[in-house]
């Protein structure tokens, strides 16, 4: 990821799924941990088609150094502590 990359859509599924993936965790423990049922995540990793923006966002935030900022989804690096 670079910071103040704009992406699409399509691509916040794609780096849901790699950021998901780097953290180790399942399926099933990640949903849990955002509230949601495993096939809702699933569904939000796998599945550009579906209007998941929102999940994807924060699954992006919970598991990068980066922030989604705006309607046009760009990617910003959080700022230090």
């Amino acid at each position: 990821m670079n910071p103040e990359q704009t992406v699409t859509p399509e691509a916040l599924t794609v780096l849901a799924r790699e950021a998901w993936q780097a953290s180790g965790k399942t399926q099933t423990v990640a949903a849990e941990d955002f509230g949601v049922a495993q096939a809702t995540f699933a569904q939000a990793v796998n599945d550009p088609k579906r209007n998941l923006t929102a999940l994807r966002m924060r699954i992006i935030e919970a598991f990068t150094d980066y922030r989604v900022v705006g309607p046009e989804y760009r990617l910003v690096k959080k700022e230090e502590a």
